[in-house]
């Protein structure tokens, strides 16, 4: 019977998602669901541009991370048109990612580094939840704001080690994760682009 239940809602969720796509208006949902780092025409046009050869961020449309865009060329190119079936799944107990959907938005990338980074930190993982922080930031710099509440939980007194050099050893590791993971990013970004930091402008300065 739990299994039935699942599959009903399944069902009824992807429903929903698929009539707000195909019936609500368009203008509507784009202007509502994402920013223009989220545009799925922007990803396609991105990943259009890389196969071609050309310069990806010269006409100011695309808003992606060089990686991501590399990533995204390949989940296209062996999922083709599978991708929307992906993002039925994936957002589907989601009711707030309704919007979200029918308008593809790639901002769910984002959420899920968010989300881990909150999670792994409450776990007390807070190299592994600075290095998620950092691949936040990375997408969009507003994640960069999570790295207080870790280093916050770095600086909390425990029962197992109370000492301060314990609590800045925490500290340190968080920061030296965020780094480390900030600059291999940029730098993977840098050696993908052609050795060249054009990218920077477009993705963060725009």
């Amino acid at each position: 019977m739990r299994y039935l239940t699942l599959l009903v809602w399944t069902v009824v969720m992807l429903s929903v998602r698929v009539l707000v796509k195909h019936c609500a208006s368009q203008n509507f949902i784009k202007s509502f669901a994402h920013s223009s780092m989220d545009n799925w025409d922007s990803v396609l046009e991105g990943v259009f541009l890389h196969e071609a050869g050309l310069n990806v961020y010269d006409n100011d449309i695309v808003h992606q991370p060089p990686l991501a865009l590399h990533l995204w060329s390949v989940a296209l190119r062996y999922t083709e048109n599978w991708i929307v079936i992906y993002f039925l799944v994936i957002h589907c107990f989601n009711p707030y990612s309704i919007l979200a959907f029918a308008s593809q938005s790639t901002s769910i990338i984002w959420n899920i580094t968010s989300i881990w980074t909150l999670i792994t930190c409450f776990q007390n993982h807070l190299f592994i939840s600075s290095c998620f922080c950092a691949l936040g930031c990375y997408l969009r710099l507003y994640s960069g704001l999570l790295l207080l509440p870790i280093l916050a939980v770095a600086t909390h007194k425990t029962t197992a080690n109370n000492r301060l050099a314990f609590r800045l050893f925490r500290m340190g590791t968080s920061l030296l994760g965020f780094v480390a993971t900030t600059v291999g990013l940029l730098y993977g970004s840098y050696l993908a682009e052609g050795r060249t930091w054009t990218f920077l402008k477009s993705i963060y300065f725009h």
